[in-house]
């Protein structure tokens, strides 16, 4: 079916290890360079224990932004991740990678930092790769986040799995070896260490320390057995354990892509409050416990509780976008759209990041036949990203769907003209005018569709 193509572009998850070819003509798109920041290594600090800028980003490709003013000194990058952001980078890709670190701004950055862009420079899982390559650490440590002890580790299991997904070589994989919590060895060329939650190391020299809402999934179970904010709890205090100098923490939601639940987005902008003021960590705010307290009420089956709590929490902090988020999701479960709307467009205007709530709900209302709402939604997601141009792709096909064919060309026509990148959207331009002979005639295009080929048992195996 013509149609298939561009509702899988249009699928927000993240592609890992997008290189598709060997060789790529020169892009025609110009991108004036910015004038990098002077790069100036800040002063190293005691994190949570003195206050210090906490640099958020919704994607980790965006962090070698601030990444690059250490280079200089070459620190130790300390990783707290479910994913080691390692996936390699192509020989061909390298140099516009090393312009984008040089030279990007924030700006610069967001277009060019993530698979769903026109041109990108690299994918979020690159971010480690792209900052080896240009030189800006002299160890990688990597807290890997486990539920499993220290003596459960397998020293095999690992190798297999950082080697099968190309984060190491097979020789790297081999050197590698393990004790108390801590698997060491070399990842192109510079030292490496997984670390054990409960293993975290002293550390003699500043750092630079890198936090990413996938930690806090791999050591999640449910909110009974491992309530968030106490893995939140724990984390810095095994952090403060070790004293470490930091000379910059920067920090990633990773929930634009719905990698992860926005209904976990807010442990990255706790730290980050806490990063800033650790007098925090003593004084819990009210709004924070009453969270706290909701989240663990529904999953105690007590959800009336959980929501007489979050509406506390509303009084508390009517501009936490973390509440007025969880509260908008309260009434949309009530059936209460309008309010729920209202609030929903309050979070995001409080934290840009819960626009992606807006695809959801899209893809809902897809499903349901609502397509007139489902556009509106979509629509305020665009305005939300700007960057990303599959958003404008879903639009063109539910415009197909509403039969407004004239609109739709005319969306389709606007992607056409569009530079993509022939390295990570090869098939860009044959697949938009493929979409654009479907809205002309969907019959005609059914009809020339090719019939797949029926499965044998041996490939249903």
């Amino acid at each position: 079916m013509k149609r298939i193509w561009f509702m899988v572009l249009s699928s927000l998850i993240l592609v890992a290890g997008c290189e598709q070819k060997k060789e790529i003509p020169k892009i025609d798109e110009e991108i004036t360079p910015a004038t990098a920041v002077q790069l100036t290594v800040p002063q190293a600090k005691s994190i949570f224990n003195e206050p210090m800028p906490a640099h958020t980003f919704e994607l980790p490709s965006a962090a070698l932004q601030v990444w690059r003013h250490t280079r200089s000194v070459k620190p130790a990058l300390v990783l707290l991740s479910i994913h080691p952001f390692l996936d390699p980078i192509a020989t061909e890709r390298k140099n516009d990678i090393t312009d984008l670190i040089r030279t990007g701004d924030a700006d610069i950055f967001r277009r060019r930092g993530s698979y769903y862009r026109v041109n990108p420079a690299l994918v979020p899982t690159q971010a480690l790769s792209a900052a080896i390559n240009n030189e800006l650490f002299s160890e990688l440590i990597w807290v890997t986040p486990t539920r499993a002890g220290i003596d459960e580790i397998s020293l095999e299991v690992l190798r297999d799995q950082l080697v099968n997904a190309g984060f190491l070589s097979e020789a790297e994989g081999e050197s590698l070896f393990y004790a108390d919590g801590v698997t060491s060895g070399t990842v192109r060329g510079l030292p490496f260490r997984a670390v054990h939650p409960d293993a975290m190391p002293e550390l003699d020299k500043p750092i630079v320390l890198h936090i990413d809402t996938g930690y806090f999934k791999g050591l999640f179970k449910n909110e009974v057995a491992t309530p968030l904010y106490d893995i939140l709890h724990q984390t810095v205090q095994r952090i403060m354990q070790n004293e470490w100098q930091v000379y910059a923490t920067t920090l990633s939601w990773s929930t634009e892509e719905l990698m992860f639940s926005l209904d976990v987005r807010f442990i990255i902008t706790a730290l980050a409050k806490m990063i800033e003021d650790p007098n925090l960590l003593q004084n819990m705010p009210q709004g924070w416990k009453l969270h706290a307290d909701a989240m663990y009420m529904g999953n105690m089956y007590m959800e009336s509780k959980a929501q007489d709590l979050i509406a506390e929490a509303a009084i508390a902090a009517p501009d936490d976008p973390t509440i007025v988020y969880a509260l908008s999701r309260i009434r949309f479960q009530q059936g209460r759209a309008d309010e729920a709307f209202t609030l929903l467009d309050k979070a995001m205007q409080l934290d840009h990041g819960y626009a992606a709530a807006y695809l959801q709900l899209a893809d809902t209302n897809i499903k349901n036949g609502h397509l007139k709402k489902a556009l509106e939604l979509l629509r305020k997601a665009i305005k939300a990203y700007p960057e990303n141009p599959f958003l404008k792709i879903r639009e063109a096909d539910i415009l197909i769907r509403m039969k407004q064919t004239d609109q739709a060309i005319t969306a389709i026509n606007g992607l056409q003209l569009l530079p993509w990148s022939p390295y990570f959207h090869g098939n860009a331009a044959a697949n938009l005018n493929d979409m654009a002979e479907y809205a002309r005639n969907p019959e005609a295009a059914e009809a020339a569709a090719p019939t797949p080929a029926p499965q044998t048992g041996q490939e249903k195996k």
